[in-house]
């Protein structure tokens, strides 16, 4: 049986989903901080706690970034790094789920995210290289 805040979880998702890039990189981060905060701390989830929290937060963090980028490169740079953060966030959320048992359901919800995270960001970066081989060298 699926509890009620898991159903209000995956709604809240969806609602995210329709929203703009940056809204569901800021849900993303929070959601993942949430879950960190209710894990059991001690020598050893400690350091994955860390690391989730920075690598969930790093995503909106770097699309932000990318935003206000002072050049194509600068851009398509820090786009790669959130592609990146992505990536290792779905590792950590991974490791909480497969190890510590915790929150199934949202974990899976979030990997989900963080694929579709990586999806966005990597067909940005190929956009931009394509535009790159395009040009003339000058």
């Amino acid at each position: 049986m699926v509890s009620t805040e898991v159903v209000l979880y995956h709604l809240q998702m969806e609602q995210s989903r329709n929203n703009g890039l940056q809204q569901r990189t800021e849900a993303f981060a929070k959601e993942c901080i949430y879950i960190c905060s209710k894990l059991r701390e001690n020598a050893t989830t400690r350091p994955i706690i860390t690391q989730l929290v920075k690598a969930s937060s790093s995503v909106g963090a770097n699309l932000a970034e990318a935003k206000n980028a002072s050049s194509k490169r600068d851009f398509r740079n820090k786009i790669y790094i959130a592609k990146k953060e992505a990536q290792e966030a779905h590792f950590w959320l991974e490791i909480i789920r497969s190890l510590l048992l915790e929150e199934d359901e949202k974990i899976l919800t979030l990997k989900e995210e963080c694929r579709e995270f990586v999806l966005i960001f990597q067909a940005s970066v190929n956009t931009i290289n394509k535009q790159n081989s395009k040009q003339p060298n000058t």
